[in-house]
């Protein structure tokens, strides 16, 4: 999972793609017979991006609902800690201010 920038979704996409195919590749080899797919489930610091994670997590989930669930979960993580982020990039941006 990653978090990059609104206009980062899709290169990033492609970045973990890229990371973890030869991992992939390799545990095809050392586990023959089982089906190894990678899911890059990237959310964008806004929450962007939901659609594509929906997609890809039909991928892991059968369930529609533990896909809700999960992207919810996963959703209010990245929005909490983007809400974090800027409480702390506007302080120190007030006490520059103060100063």
């Amino acid at each position: 999972m990653a978090c990059p920038q609104q206009n980062n979704i899709d290169i990033k996409r492609n970045e973990k793609l890229t990371k973890y195919r030869q991992l992939a590749f390799e545990t095809r080899e050392r586990r023959a017979g089982y089906d190894v797919i990678i899911v890059p489930l990237i959310i964008g610091a806004l929450g962007g991006g939901m659609r594509q994670v929906a997609k890809d997590m039909k991928m892991i989930f059968e369930n529609d609902e533990n896909i809700q669930k999960t992207i919810c979960e996963m959703q209010k993580t990245i929005l909490m800690d983007s809400e974090t982020t800027v409480r702390k990039v506007l302080s120190g941006l007030i006490q520059e201010i103060n100063d």
